[in-house]
């Protein structure tokens, strides 16, 4: 089976509710559905990421990211550096975004959860995501991605 995406999440403290990139936006867009998010820098907060569908899923991706900087009203926080990777961030856990079958079912969670991930599988046409092209699925195997993490301070 191919797998859903290859990467790291981060669980940082809620106040870290603001986050800026330099990639595809300002919409969630995914590798096979990219084409009109156009590249440039964009700010939002955390609240914002989320796509409310009728049955909660994982949502909110952000393709061909080169940097994001997720931080507090103050301006402290992390900048996360690298060669275009994706980023997605939530109030809400990925178990419960998975588990949830109606949107009251979500909690917000103690924290935010940022995923860095190197690729994220394409999205298809369908919900049941039979109908997804091979150059947009991850087959097992072996991945390699770097980024770095820096801290800001506020000024």
């Amino acid at each position: 089976n191919p797998l859903p995406k290859v990467g790291v999440q981060i669980e940082l403290p809620t106040i870290m509710r603001n986050i800026s990139w330099y990639g595809r936006g300002p919409f969630e867009n995914y590798p096979d559905r990219k084409s009109a998010a156009l590249v440039g820098i964009y700010k939002s907060t955390i609240e914002e990421q989320y796509v409310p569908y009728i049955r909660p899923q994982e949502n909110g991706n952000k393709c061909d990211v080169n940097w994001c900087e997720i931080k507090t009203d103050e301006g402290q926080g992390l900048r996360i550096e690298g060669s275009l990777f994706n980023i997605s961030a939530h109030n809400y856990t990925l178990e419960n975004l998975t588990t949830a079958t109606h949107t009251n079912e979500l909690k917000n969670s103690d924290q935010v959860t940022l995923n860095i991930d190197h690729r994220t599988s394409g999205l298809g046409g369908n919900s049941m995501r039979t109908n997804i092209k091979k150059d947009y699925l991850l087959t097992d195997g072996a991945y390699e991605y770097s980024f770095w993490i820096k801290p800001l301070k506020a000024f």
